[in-house]
């Protein structure tokens, strides 16, 4: 009868700690957040400049960060033609901790967009993803957002952790 008490109590053991683990490993994971609406910044008759705001809600800056955005149009027959657009400037590969003392942990992403190759339509969805790893734990975030055309207004992001916008007024 001893063995099979000793037995139990491990099995138990081991479930707990598997479950503070578990926890653990969900407390120090990536926290990222996307915003809602992707602004235009500034238009052209040749060019859109738009923006995508991420923030880091972790407590520690997040490394391996990989970004991507794609013009997707949705044909009538069910296929999809996917094109990648780069982003204005060079990719960050890290990305700063929240902190209430500056706003480094919050991005704002720009992406040049020729209105002749890339036009808003009603079939054509942006997807933006990122993918990000926690430097102390090395688990990774990947999350994505598709954007209509409906999702595309003018306008500036709030600052700090918000992800609202400004709208601009077309005057």
């Amino acid at each position: 009868m001893d063995l099979f008490q000793q037995m139990i109590s491990s099995v138990i053991t081991g479930i707990i700690a598997s479950v503070v683990f578990y926890f653990v490993l969900f407390l120090i994971k990536p926290h990222v957040k996307l915003s809602d609406v992707i602004c235009i910044d500034s238009e052209s008759d040749k060019y859109r400049t738009m923006k995508i705001k991420v923030v880091n809600l972790s407590r520690s800056m997040l490394m391996n960060v990989n970004y991507t955005l794609h013009y997707c149009v949705d044909y009538e027959d069910g296929l999809t033609d996917i094109t990648e657009i780069p982003p204005k400037k060079p990719p960050l590969s890290t990305f700063a901790k929240y902190t209430r003392k500056n706003t480094d942990y919050a991005i704002r992403i720009t992406y040049k967009i020729s209105k002749d190759s890339f036009p808003l339509r009603d079939n054509v969805k942006l997807v933006f993803t990122i993918q990000t790893t926690h430097p102390i734990s090395n688990t990774s975030k990947c999350i994505g957002k598709n954007y209509r055309k409906n999702d595309i207004k003018r306008g500036t992001f709030e600052s700090g952790r918000s992800t609202k916008f400004i709208l601009r007024r077309e005057g």
